[in-house]
């Protein structure tokens, strides 16, 4: 199993796409686990199946509704196929591990793969979760400098109001702090720290480094991949970060991002 975890706009995507052109690994795109509080989240129709309220076709139903989940949206999750993938598992009670453990087991089945996998990048805070979970799998951590995550931010979801601005600012310094934390400073067994910035800077030796880690025969055709082509709009202008909002994070972000930048140069 094989997880990629740390802060959001950090290139997780081109990660999945890359390793899903090896035929070993199947990586699942976010399915936004963390969302487990009020009655639409996993955690409540997890107890509604458990309570008998939800047979294994509604629960396969249910979960397809979910909002604001690029995997459950997505063409990769098929509620029927996943009824009778549970039926065939004969499930009467199910835990929240045993159904991230069947959803990835799901994809990578359908996807012909031999190993699964996932992305996590939306809320580092997961990554314990994870770990108590699967304490032998190994973790990718991604970084960027917190700055841009947050210009990138800014533009992606149009923030011009100075509430709206803060709140990002301090979502961006906690994912940021916790991601060189865990990744950089506690340096969890069977785990891989990479910044943002080597990975634009020299892919190919990023790429080798990753396979290296995972134990794969490094394929040029991941070279190939069109990523990191800028989303940044014609008005960029507008959602540059303000001198203030520069101080502010860097002050959230102290010492964290002295230590980034130290590691990734």
């Amino acid at each position: 199993m094989l997880f990629i975890v740390g802060s959001s706009r950090t290139a997780s995507k081109a990660y999945m796409h890359l390793l899903n052109v090896h035929t070993h690994f199947n990586i699942t795109r976010e399915l936004h686990l963390h969302k487990r509080k009020g009655p639409g989240c996993i955690k409540a129709k997890l107890k509604a199946f458990n309570s008998n309220k939800l047979d294994l076709g509604a629960l396969a139903n249910e979960l397809g509704q979910l909002s604001n989940a690029s995997y459950w949206k997505s063409d990769d999750f098929k509620p029927d196929g996943f009824k009778k993938f549970l039926a065939q598992k004969d499930f009467k009670k199910l835990s929240y591990s045993q159904l991230v453990d069947l959803l990835l087991e799901h994809d990578k089945l359908n996807n012909e793969k031999i190993q699964a996998g996932a992305k996590f990048p939306m809320h580092i805070s997961f990554f314990p979760i994870l770990k108590n979970w699967y304490p032998k799998e190994k973790f990718i951590f991604l970084c960027r400098n917190p700055a841009d995550v947050a210009f990138s931010q800014f533009n992606k979801h149009r923030l011009e109001k100075p509430t709206g601005r803060f709140i990002m600012l301090v979502y961006t310094a906690i994912m940021f702090n916790f991601t060189v934390l865990w990744g950089n400073l506690l340096k969890p067994k069977n785990s891989i720290f990479i910044p943002y910035e080597l990975f634009k800077k020299d892919r190919q030796n990023v790429i080798q480094q990753l396979c290296e880690f995972l134990e794969l025969r490094f394929n040029p055709a991941m070279l190939d991949l069109p990523i990191l082509d800028s989303r940044i709009g014609q008005d960029k202008v507008l959602f540059r970060l303000k001198k203030l909002e520069k101080t502010l994070l860097i002050i959230l972000t102290f010492p964290f991002n002295v230590i980034y930048h130290k590691r990734k140069v």
